[in-house]
């Protein structure tokens, strides 16, 4: 299956909202057609992530229809995570896959 094709998941504060994505990360995909990554505008708390109901599942090209600029990202790896610095990703070197994204 074509990478693009394939889904990610994404915030509804994103989608809904329309606020830009400001931070992506990659983990283990959840099925043959899931990416494995995980779009947020960054200012989502984690009890607003945990809520399924602020969830939504699109396809790769429906997120780049919102958001070229993850184009730059696709490629990379699994437990890779990206924040966006002055409308560009920047590898974050810290965020510690499998936990909550708060402490």
């Amino acid at each position: 299956m074509n990478e693009e094709n394939k889904t990610a998941f994404i915030t509804k504060k994103v989608l809904e909202e329309k606020s830009e994505i400001g931070f992506a990360y990659r983990e283990q995909p959840d099925n043959e057609t899931d990416s494995g990554w995980r779009f947020f505008s960054g200012n989502e708390s984690q009890e607003y992530v945990d809520n399924v109901d602020n969830i939504i599942v699109l396809s790769i090209n429906e997120i780049i229809q919102l958001d070229e600029s993850i184009k730059t990202i696709l490629n990379n790896e699994i437990n890779t995570a990206f924040e966006k610095e002055n409308s560009e990703f920047k590898q974050v070197n810290d965020f510690a896959f499998g936990k909550d994204l708060e402490n």
